[in-house]
């Protein structure tokens, strides 16, 4: 199993782990079982299916491609779910950090679930799940993939909860017509940062594709520069995305380094 697939599966207990929870806080928060907390119960169930869904995927998804629209198809719309509920002010404001991380769960999940298959994935399951069949090359094309997809992910992921949480400012930015529109508030300019992050990750995830795609290696000094990116991002601001990033750029980094 490559690294991204164990990503993938891993992505898919997080979603069964925090839907179990969330079935037996049913009975915690609401012992009478009324109807609201069948609609609550209904909630942690419809998480299990979809963890359980994903897990399922990603082991029989060679054989069975019709379970990665199905499971494409749930994610999407357990996404779409979990930020109307955030939108709407569907829990409490201290849980904030706690319902940002879910959803960058549900993001990456839907991610790679449209993620096509690689044929060297499609061949290793053909050849055996021992793994016996996989070379040197095999390893650095699944690490290499792997970086750049979760660096995509990350990408898409922070633009979009930029997009959400600065739609004030955004959509200011939009009604005077872009042109010269960012200074000198302070707002628009905050959000103007935040969003161009994204712009350098989904650049590194596509390079490290596009290599991947042609059978090179990546230079040593940009798993090492990225790597120092997130982990002195997180230092300064622990409560971040850029543990995200230490991730991808151990990849980048391993896969340098291999002979």
């Amino acid at each position: 199993m490559s690294a991204r697939s164990r990503i993938d599966a891993v992505l898919g207990w997080i979603l069964m782990a925090v839907g179990f929870v969330h079935v037996l806080a049913t009975f915690r928060l609401r012992p009478q079982l009324d109807p609201r907390a069948l609609w609550f119960l209904s909630g942690g169930l419809a998480m299990l299916y979809q963890g359980a869904l994903n897990v399922v995927r990603v082991r029989y998804g060679a054989v069975a491609p019709g379970l990665r629209w199905v499971s494409a198809a749930a994610n999407l719309a357990g996404l779409a779910f979990a930020l109307a509920m955030i939108r709407q002010g569907g829990g409490p404001r201290q849980l904030s950090w706690l319902s940002g991380a879910f959803v960058g769960v549900l993001v990456a999940a839907a991610a790679l679930s449209l993620w096509p298959a690689r044929r060297d994935d499609r061949a290793g399951r053909a050849a055996g799940e021992d793994g016996s069949a996989r070379g040197p090359r095999a390893v650095v094309v699944g690490r290499l993939a792997s970086a750049g997809g979760i660096l995509i992910a990350i990408a898409l992921l922070h633009t979009a909860v930029g997009l959400w949480f600065g739609s004030g400012p955004v959509l200011a930015i939009a009604r005077e017509g872009f042109l010269a529109s960012v200074d000198p508030h302070r707002d628009r300019q905050l959000i103007f940062w935040f969003l161009i992050f994204g712009a350098p990750m989904l650049l590194i995830g596509q390079l490290a594709l596009w290599m991947q795609a042609r059978g090179l290696r990546p230079p040593r000094f940009l798993g090492i520069e990225l790597l120092a990116v997130a982990i002195g991002g997180a230092l300064l601001m622990p409560i971040s995305g850029f543990w995200l990033v230490l991730v991808p750029a151990a990849l980048l980094l391993r896969t340098s380094q291999t002979p």
